[in-house]
């Protein structure tokens, strides 16, 4: 049996988390990167590493567009 923990490890991005704004997600030069307003007055860029080992990562809220 799967825990909902697992399932979103497994299938979400790293950076689908409530603390990156959509439409900051960009590529330079092969390297995947995302804008973290974690701390809101000091946004910073993170790779899908840093988001992959970040104990703060939360999935955002599910939105009346993403309910089946």
């Amino acid at each position: 049996m799967h825990t909902p923990t697992s399932c979103v490890a497994a299938f979400a991005s790293p950076f689908n988390c409530v603390w990156i704004p959509s439409g900051t997600v960009g590529k330079i030069d092969g390297f995947i990167y995302a804008v973290c307003t974690r701390v809101p007055d000091f946004p910073r860029i993170v790779s899908e590493e840093d988001c992959l080992r970040c104990p703060l990562w939360q999935e955002p809220p599910l939105t009346s567009d993403d309910r089946v």
